[in-house]
């Protein structure tokens, strides 16, 4: 989830009660229910928040799917993640599985120990900030003096090593 506040942009992170660590809010889709549907359930339970059915597409971005058999050491899933635009005035409330919610600033992913590979979804959302039209990112030094294919088989490597969990 995401909050922006003039130029800066914040995401909203849960402190899990099993592991401690931080991570994205989230949680296995139910037999019968669609994955925007565990969203909106998901929010509710996690944090209380209640968006309004059926204008989805409006508030619910599709972010990535992410399926790294090696993402999570429980057990094989994926993960479809959305992200969720909240008005700065919402303060979630941690409930269910979550301990804590942290409001975090983008800038600041580096310093939280992360679940699986939930780091990699969230630096994947900073670095969608900071792209063009066109996915090359316009203040990031890896791709200087590189070919476009060079370049995308640098962020290959690099989003390949961010996803192994350990």
């Amino acid at each position: 989830m995401v909050s922006e506040e003039g130029d800066d942009t914040f995401i909203w992170v849960v402190q899990r009660k099993d592991t401690n660590q931080m991570a994205t809010m989230g949680g296995f889709v139910d037999v019968g229910e669609s994955v925007e549907q565990a969203v909106h359930r998901e929010l509710k339970e996690e944090m209380g928040i209640v968006l309004e059915q059926g204008s989805g597409s409006e508030q619910l971005k599709l972010q990535g799917v992410y399926s790294d058999p090696r993402r999570d050491n429980r057990r094989r899933n994926a993960s479809v993640v959305f992200v969720v635009k909240l008005a700065h005035t919402i303060h979630p409330k941690a409930a269910d599985d979550a301990k804590a919610v942290k409001k975090i600033h983008v800038d600041e992913i580096e310093q939280y120990d992360f679940f699986a590979d939930h780091k990699t979804i969230l630096l994947d959302f900073r670095h969608s900030l900071k792209t063009s039209n066109h996915g090359l990112a316009t203040t990031n030094s890896i791709g200087s003096g590189l070919t476009g294919e060079q370049l995308q088989s640098a962020q290959s490597a690099v989003a390949m090593e961010r996803s192994i969990c350990m």
